[in-house]
Order: C-alpha cells, then structure tokens, then sequence
C-alpha cells in the first residue's frame, strides 16, 4: 500500500490539465487486525506513510484496542538511531504490534508521535473484498473478545469438572469390579 490510495491519470486538453480517477481501481479502506487475537487495531483512513526499512506502516491514529507501554525506550538499535519510543501493544493478548517514536533526531521528525505498526504483527482485510471476506469466514481465526474468552474459560472449568466427576465414578466402579471379583 503506498501512500496515496487513488490510481490516477493525467491528461492535457489546450492549457489545462486534469486528473482523472478510475472508481475500480481506487483501493478501499483496510482495517489492521493483531495477527494473535483478532482484534482490529487501527484503518487505513489515518495512514501516514509506510517505513519500507523497519517494514512497518505509519498511522495517526489506532483502537481502543491498542496501549502504550508505561515507560519509555532508550535502547538498542533505537539508541543508536537517538530516538526515544514506546511499545505499542494489543490489549486483548498483551503483543507487541509496533512502537511510537516519542523523540527523534530532526531527520526521523516525520516519525514523532505516529503509530508505527509492525506489519509482521498486523493482518488487514480491504473492506468490500469478496475474496478476503470469505476467507475471513472460513478461517479458524476470528476476534476474541472478552465477553467470548470468560465463556470459554467457563465453558472449560465445566468441563474439566465433569472429568474429575466421571473419573472419580470410573475408579469406585473398578473398585467396586475388583472387590467383586475377589469375592468370586
């Protein structure tokens, strides 16, 4: 994805000119999903750009679904660089999906106080892609939600319960078998 979301083309008549956009090729938005738990992180109506070198995307905004790390970074590569970053994380499975840069040296400033999320970390589905949508539905994968994770969990205490239960039935009928059989 570059940064303009529009395949234009230019043409001249007398003096002026003009650009026209072809409505099959402009590319719809995308939501960027954590690739652990589903859950969206942010679209493609705030893209600032894309780091090609860190393969990462720039956003102006992100979620609800996305924190930052308490403390601040000055470590590592980013050291080096002397840039100050946060860790931006998934609040539904505590992954890091990108960082923010917080300070910068004055050539990296087009960075400062932007999303900068991993795209190793993120999935996107383009809204309106028929191919993507039906993927997205036969997929294993889906949105976790908290409310749907306390009814697994629920639904996992029930059942390890209920083996306990049967377990403990099966050993007094082996029980039961064996003082039988003995009598026998």
């Amino acid at each position: 994805m570059g940064d303009g979301y529009m395949s234009t083309s230019g043409s001249a008549v007398g003096d002026a000119t003009y650009t026209l956009v072809d409505a099959e090729e402009s590319e719809a938005p995308a939501v960027f999903f954590c690739t652990k738990c589903r859950l969206p992180l942010g679209d493609s109506l705030s893209w600032a750009g894309s780091d090609e070198e860190r393969n990462h995307i720039l956003l102006r905004t992100v979620s609800n679904n996305v924190s930052l790390s308490k403390d601040p970074v000055f470590a590592g590569e980013y050291r080096k660089m002397g840039c100050v970053i946060r860790v931006l994380l998934c609040v539904g499975c505590s992954s890091q999906v990108g960082i923010m840069y917080v300070s910068t040296p004055m050539e990296l400033d087009h960075r400062r106080s932007l999303y900068s999320m991993d795209v190793g970390k993120i999935d996107s589905y383009v809204v309106g892609s028929s191919s993507q949508q039906r993927a997205m539905q036969s997929s294993e994968k889906s949105p976790v939600t908290i409310e749907y994770r306390d009814s697994v969990q629920q639904q996992l205490s029930e059942v390890k319960a209920l083996a306990v239960a049967i377990g403990q039935r099966l050993s007094e009928i082996e029980n039961e078998l064996q003082t039988k059989s003995v009598q026998l």
